[in-house]
């Protein structure tokens, strides 16, 4: 008898092992570590950032999602930005946000240099998951200094400046090709030059520093670049005290 327990037991075991539904290993699944994932129980995992930065031209960018809850939502609050959903296998579905183009023009037909436009767009699936994105959009870039095609002069003993960048880009990115001038960006309008003591038996030296946007940095008018020298003081008459000479010939 008991060994007709043992085998009716057997079907029974796999039966209800079964009423559980394993989920696929692999990159493509944000969040899934492996393991059991019960169908009655509410889950949303994603692997959305805080923050998306684009540039002017007609793009979208497109995110991961496994759940099991089928009415969670995405939504923007600017009709530049739009959301939308795509339903995959299994649990799986794909959330593209798409933004139009930004390149408005001025009264004469030239590109306005627009400041970026920001919206947020708020992803929700019931009490399980909340998460707001703010999407940043660059018009057309401009970045320029006030140099108008002079060069920078340093102090040949050493010296650190800060100079006025021109820019409407979210973000821009400075390099120096010359390792005695160090350059570092303070704010998105404000550059810091900083160079070291030249030695006494060195000629005056020379370096390039260019000043890129990070999202942008294709067209003409995303970058910019200077000349950075190091010379002596160019002294006047004043300067050599030739007024103290009055018994000259």
């Amino acid at each position: 008898m008991k060994k007709i327990l043992l085998l009716l037991s057997i079907p029974a075991f796999f039966l209800l092992a079964g009423c559980v539904r394993q989920t696929p290993d692999g990159p493509d699944d944000p969040g899934n570590n492996g393991g059991d994932i019960e169908d009655d129980k509410p889950f949303f995992t994603a692997d959305i950032p805080d923050e998306y930065n684009t540039t002017c031209p007609e793009q979208g960018r497109n995110f991961l999602i496994r759940t099991n809850i089928s009415d969670w939502t995405a939504s923007s609050d600017a009709d530049w930005c739009r959301t939308n959903i795509i339903k995959g296998e299994d649990y799986g579905y794909e959330l593209d946000i798409i933004v139009d183009e930004f390149a408005p023009r001025t009264d004469n037909g030239d590109y306005d240099y627009c400041q970026p436009r920001v919206c947020t767009v708020t992803i929700k699936a019931g009490s399980t998951y909340s998460h707001t994105l703010t999407v940043r959009q660059e018009s057309r870039v401009i970045m320029s200094t006030d140099l108008y095609g002079k060069s920078v002069f340093l102090d040949p003993a050493g010296e650190t400046i800060q100079m006025f960048i021109r820019t409407n880009c979210i973000s821009w990115t400075p390099s120096s090709d010359a390792d005695w001038l160090s350059v570092k960006r303070i704010d998105n309008a404000t550059l810091e030059l900083s160079s070291t003591a030249r030695k006494d038996s060195d000629m005056a030296r020379k370096a390039t520093v260019t000043v890129v946007s990070d999202l942008d940095s294709y067209t003409s008018t995303s970058r910019t670049s200077f000349t950075v020298a190091d010379a002596d003081v160019v002294l006047s008459g004043d300067d050599y005290g030739y007024g103290d000479h009055i018994d000259w010939d």
